[in-house]
């Protein structure tokens, strides 16, 4: 048997064993200096392998700051003028225009948000992210059920959720969804998630909703445990025939076992 190593500049990077059959040839000089010489050439391919897809790690990263300064810089500074001037027309104004406006005023407010989690979604690693799991939990109910939704993020969700309460929050969100999904035959559901001095989870539908002490309730009573034990608060607000919303709230920082710092 001959072990040459993958000798690297700064490492090895691995071992190339070859052998012989029991009762095969010795290996000689020559064969130990072109196997030598191979691992050489291939520690140097795997060495530019790792290079080239650093560098283009790289530059990938440094698109996606471009990208995120400029939609910080221009779209959402843009937008944000916007709502102020249509803030100040509307202070003139009592005609029922002055409803579609102020309608107008939140939509921008959203999309300002919407621009912004994706900004902090553009400073994130390339990975599946607490962000893109509700995205795929919500779409993959949304089939089941047909209903239409809508999910809100604010805040860095990805970069400052620990992952201990990352599964507490994906676990309520599959949780409300799920309640939503099997009993409130809602046509819409909103969902947003804010992160900053707390963490915000809204889940809200347009079903047949419940009474106090219904089956759902005592379902949903699952979210105020898990916000308990963090130290934070669920309130479930329902009656029937005017749909659920769910507001479930968790101090901030948590630690990654999902305990609270103090």
């Amino acid at each position: 048997v001959v072990y040459v190593p993958l000798q690297g500049a700064d490492e090895v990077l691995g071992v190339i064993s070859i052998d012989n059959a029991h009762g095969g040839r010795r290996f000689d000089a020559l064969d130990i200096d072109v196997t030598t010489s191979f691992a050489h050439q291939a520690a140097l391919a795997i060495e530019l392998a790792r290079s080239r897809g650093a560098q283009d790690r790289m530059r990938m990263l440094e698109d996606r700051e471009r990208i995120g300064r400029n939609l910080h810089d221009t779209v959402v500074q843009r937008l944000f003028a916007i709502g102020m001037l249509l803030q100040s027309t509307i202070a003139e104004r009592t005609d029922p225009a002055a409803e579609r406006i102020a309608k107008a005023i939140d939509e921008v407010d959203a999309t300002i948000k919407e621009i912004r989690s994706s900004i902090f979604t553009l400073s994130t690693p390339v990975n599946i992210g607490l962000r893109r799991e509700i995205l795929d939990l919500v779409g993959e109910y949304a089939d089941r059920s047909g209903f239409e939704p809508q999910v809100v993020f604010d805040g860095p969700v990805d970069t400052a959720i620990p992952a201990g309460i990352g599964r507490n929050l994906l676990a309520c969100v599959r949780e409300a969804v799920s309640n939503a999904s099997r009993h409130a035959r809602a046509e819409h559901l909103y969902l947003s998630l804010t992160v900053a001095d707390e963490i915000v989870l809204t889940v809200r539908d347009d079903g047949v909703g419940f009474a106090d002490g219904g089956g759902r309730r005592s379902g949903l009573a699952n979210l105020e445990q898990r916000a308990g034990s963090l130290g934070g608060s669920c309130e479930i607000v329902s009656a029937p025939g005017e749909g659920t919303t769910v507001t479930w709230r968790s101090p901030h920082p948590i630690d990654d076992d999902g305990v609270r710092d103090d």
